[in-house]
């Protein structure tokens, strides 16, 4: 027989007493009980958290409307008890005997029929706000149809009518009635006389008579465009002068932001950006945009600009560099003065709010800089330095460079590499060196832009006699297959081919190229090999002054064995030259259009590759895929042999009878123009 629900709940309540109790009295469940708690208190908590971030603003504000509600009867039942005797007591004690089963029921019942009777009463609550809801949508709906049928039919109104029906709501004198009933029949008056001309010839005459300077005065031009046509109101040919000036802008601001010195040419082929279907080399930034702005409007002081506006008209595809596109062609020079630069300003030496450039400028050069300056050749400033702060010279500090480190390998060798390592000093260490670095990053930097500022003047002067062609070695293009087995793509037995990348510029026309090659040399003879076919095909004999531009690394371009081929080899194709110059750029600041030809040609073989069209496992599949794909860019195989050897021989007698002695060279700067 089972037992009375009374007697299972007693028995029910003595067994959880005992488990609490040992529970209590192990530490063991007393510490796993407390970790259980815990994570259910935070699964708890995720769930609120994730229900009050969807909770829209008017369910906040109407939790909140309970909780003051709730506060405001707490605090009253709190009054109450307060300041009543509780006289209740003793009646609840003496009467707790009497209560009986059929009260117990029946009070159960009566809180059965209370909670039904809440759950309906919200219900029909929640009916009643439907419904209330439904009720104002199509209030709007009858008052928006109202409104526009009436909106509509007021056109055809006559202007008294039209005027009562706006001043249904409002009082306003006979006077001022009569005033507004006059502009309204001289505003339909006008828009009937508008309407009705069709003549170009009597408007171009109206627009020269009628002036709109009180309209203007008063701002009411844009509430004359229903009896005034718009186009005239302003004139079109001032809107046209204009448009033509922002486009002129546009396209300065455009060049100025494509300045080798003001962004750099990425050489990666995955370096592209598209934006409307047009397809761009990326273009990475040198500096902030901050720096850049003020740099432009010193260079321009006549077309002042905004940050905003020069933010706004930068090219899409000159974009600042991300961590992932940083530089890794960086120079040594410019690097080593920067890191010192930035550990005296962390130590608070320098002026923390400005960078190395402008620093110098305004403490080293003249008010109008020029290249004297710069050389650190003025009479002026010569003697000028940076300004420092007040520092202690003995604290111990440190700093980053790079330098050569030699390294003894596990053969017994010795092994140079460039390495960025960390030198202790004293502070007042730190500072002579940075002074003493000073001045050769100054001409470094002044060749710098010398350089860019003639070469893009060069281009800019080129006549029909005239021509300058840039080359720089892209980096070996690594075959590929569309599905490679496993010892491929790791072995290294993948074919690779020379790309020797440049641009001719001409007077009329600017000519891409590439040429291909087998050999993997870079040295002086592959470089002839690589510009004798160029020369011949591009460039005709009518050619007195040719120019050439590249890098300047001591094992390709710069050498006397590259110096004997231009003589000998380069020289002889040209029969009316008057002027051959080749131009090396600084170290580490090569950069140009044949990277961003390198890479193009690099993207277009991979994208035939991904797309499975074919293979381009070899020299033979490259170029055929070049030739067919690559529409504006001239491709050029060459053959390996080339009469290389007959050319290495004379280059080796040569260097043989050469004079001994330490080499001289003179650099002719072509103008001295301002920076």
């Amino acid at each position: 027989m089972s037992l009375p629900r009374k007697e299972r709940l007693r028995r029910k309540r003595l067994a959880e007493r005992e488990r609490r109790a040992q529970i209590r009295s192990n530490p063991e469940l007393v510490a796993e009980r407390n970790r259980k708690r815990r994570l259910r208190y935070r699964k708890n908590e995720t769930k609120r958290q994730e229900l009050r971030s969807k909770r829209t603003p008017r369910d906040i504000r109407s939790e909140r409307q309970k909780w003051r509600e709730q506060k405001r009867i707490q605090k009253a039942k709190k009054e109450l008890s307060t300041n009543s005797p509780d006289v209740r007591e003793p009646e609840r004690a003496s009467s707790s005997s009497l209560i009986t089963k059929q009260a117990i029921s029946g009070m159960k019942r009566k809180e059965r029929n209370v909670a039904q009777c809440y759950r309906e009463n919200e219900k029909l609550r929640l009916a009643n706000a439907a419904l209330q809801r439904k009720v104002e949508m199509y209030r709007k709906r009858c008052y928006r149809s109202s409104s526009k049928s009436s909106l509509d039919s007021i056109d055809e109104m006559s202007p008294r009518t039209k005027l009562k029906i706006e001043l249904r709501h409002e009082h306003v004198s006979p006077k001022v009635k009569k005033r507004l009933l006059l502009g309204a029949a001289l505003e339909c008056d006008m828009k009937a006389s508008f309407s009705n001309i069709k003549s170009g010839r009597i408007r171009q005459v109206i627009k020269s008579r009628v002036k709109l300077n009180c309209l203007k005065k008063y701002k009411f031009v844009c509430h004359a465009s229903s009896f005034f046509p718009r186009r005239l109101q302003t004139s079109s040919g001032n809107f046209g002068v204009r448009k033509q000036r922002l486009e002129n802008f546009k396209k300065h601001l455009e060049n100025y932001f494509q300045k080798d010195d003001v962004s750099a040419q990425a050489p990666g082929k995955k370096d592209v950006i598209v934006r409307m279907k047009l397809k761009k080399q990326k273009r990475y930034l040198t500096g902030s945009l901050k720096m850049l702005h003020r740099k432009f409007c010193e260079e321009n002081p006549l077309t002042p600009v905004s940050y905003a506006v020069f933010c706004r008209f930068r090219p899409f595809w000159v974009i600042p560099m991300k961590i992932h596109e940083r530089e890794t062609c960086l120079c040594e020079k410019h690097e080593n003065v920067l890191l010192l630069f930035n550990r005296l300003r962390s130590l608070k030496i320098v002026k923390s709010g400005s960078d190395l450039d402008m620093l110098i400028k305004e403490d080293m050069y003249c008010a109008e800089v020029n290249l004297k300056c710069c050389l650190r050749e003025c009479e002026m400033c010569a003697e000028k330095e940076i300004l420092y702060l007040e520092f202690d010279g003995c604290i111990e500090t440190y700093y980053d460079t790079w330098e050569k480190v030699r390294e003894h390998g596990k053969d017994g060798k010795t092994y140079s590499h460039i390495k960025k390592r960390r030198v202790s000093c004293l502070t007042y260490e730190l500072v002579d060196k940075f002074s003493k670095a000073l001045p050769a990053y100054c001409r470094h930097i002044a060749y710098i832009r010398h350089q860019y500022h003639e070469i893009d003047n060069l281009k800019k002067s080129l006549t029909k006699t005239d021509a300058l062609i840039h080359v720089d070695f892209s980096e070996n293009y690594d075959c590929k297959y569309n599905r490679e087995l496993q010892s491929t793509h790791f072995g290294g037995n993948r074919a690779n081919v020379t790309l020797h990348t440049g641009m001719v510029y001409k007077e009329k026309e600017n000519i891409s190229f590439c040429t291909l090659s087998e050999d993997l040399r870079h040295d002086p003879v592959a470089i002839s090999s690589h510009l004798l076919p160029i020369l011949d095909e591009y460039v005709s004999e009518e050619i007195q002054n040719i120019h050439f531009l590249s890098d300047s690394p001591s094992s390709q371009y710069r050498n006397k064995s590259m110096f004997y081929l231009m003589f000998h080899r380069i020289i002889p194709l040209f029969r009316n030259l008057r002027v051959f110059t080749w131009n090396y750029s600084e170290s580490g600041h090569g950069k140009g259009a044949p990277d961003g030809i390198g890479a193009c040609v690099k993207r277009t073989c991979d994208a035939v590759t991904a797309c499975n069209e074919r293979d381009v496992s070899d020299f033979r599949a490259v170029c055929e895929t070049l030739k067919e794909k690559m529409k504006k860019i001239k491709v050029i195989p060459l053959d390996s042999s080339n009469n290389r050897d007959e050319f290495s021989e004379k280059i080796v007698e040569s260097a043989k009878t050469a004079v001994k002695g330490k080499p001289h060279f003179e650099m002719n700067f072509l103008d001295s123009a301002k920076l």
